[in-house]
């Protein structure tokens, strides 16, 4: 059986070059919410029924299990408490917080997120779930995502980096870990980097992906891509992020 993937838009195709690493056999069916990107600047009643929307096409997909690759609503489901959603399903706040607290020297930990994941502080409550002795900082960095679905990425782009520098100014000199709490971000880490040379960067999706790699069964590697917006402006996209061509369907929800 396949594995589910969703996200609002392209953000969600860092855990599938992440699958593709750890696990390239495995079949996976994504979906990219790209009429309603983005989630992060969402109330919480209306990323509750983004949630259910999303699940119900999982479900009626087929696939055995939910890979929530989205930082949003990843935060809103552990603040919840991780309610049963029909289906078992995998959130990026888990895995992440916990190699995040590995990773940490000084015990500052910086959480580089959408407007409505600093506000749900998911990766919080999970890191002070591990340790009590972290000084932790949430960034929002909502242009991030804008430049993602763009296609803007490169960190030899000006406009790239002047909005990374502006975005990071907030973050603490004492800060030796920064969660990249958006699968968009991974694909800023280059232009992040950059500005943020010293810093151990913790990729939500890498780590999900990595810390879950015996849920990916061995299959026929079959990527099935659907969005709920326009799919020729996300195959541009998608090829470009991912390095290969990428067919996309079309989802209408309801």
């Amino acid at each position: 059986m396949a594995i589910g993937i969703f996200d609002s838009g392209v953000g969600g195709l860092s855990m599938v070059r992440a699958v593709d690493s750890i696990a390239p056999s495995a079949d996976l069916i994504y979906l990219g919410d790209t009429a309603r990107v983005p989630y992060g600047l969402k109330t919480t009643e209306q990323l509750e029924e983004i949630t259910a929307d999303n699940f119900r096409f999982m479900i009626d997909a087929g696939v055995e299990k939910v890979f929530i690759a989205c930082g949003t609503i990843s935060s809103l489901l552990c603040n919840k408490g991780y309610p049963d959603m029909g289906i078992p399903y995998v959130t990026v706040i888990n895995a992440t917080a916990k190699s995040a607290a590995a990773a940490t020297k000084s015990g500052s930990v910086t959480v580089l997120g959408t407007v409505a994941t600093c506000r749900n502080r998911g990766f919080e409550k999970e890191l002070l779930s591990i340790t009590d002795n972290l000084s932790i900082t949430y960034v929002p960095c909502q242009d991030f995502v804008s430049l993602c679905e763009s296609g803007r990425v490169s960190p030899d782009d000006p406009l790239v980096m002047e909005c990374v520098r502006k975005s990071l100014e907030p973050v603490p000199g004492d800060s030796d870990t920064v969660i990249l709490g958006c699968t968009h971000f991974p694909f800023l880490e280059d232009a992040i980097r950059r500005v943020l040379p010293n810093a151990n960067l913790i990729n939500c999706s890498y780590e999900t992906a990595y810390a879950n790699r015996d849920v990916f069964r061995e299959g026929s590697g079959i990527r099935s891509f659907w969005v709920t917006g326009d799919p020729s402006s996300f195959s541009v996209n998608s090829d470009m992020l991912l390095g290969y061509h990428v067919e996309t369907g079309r989802h209408i929800n309801g």
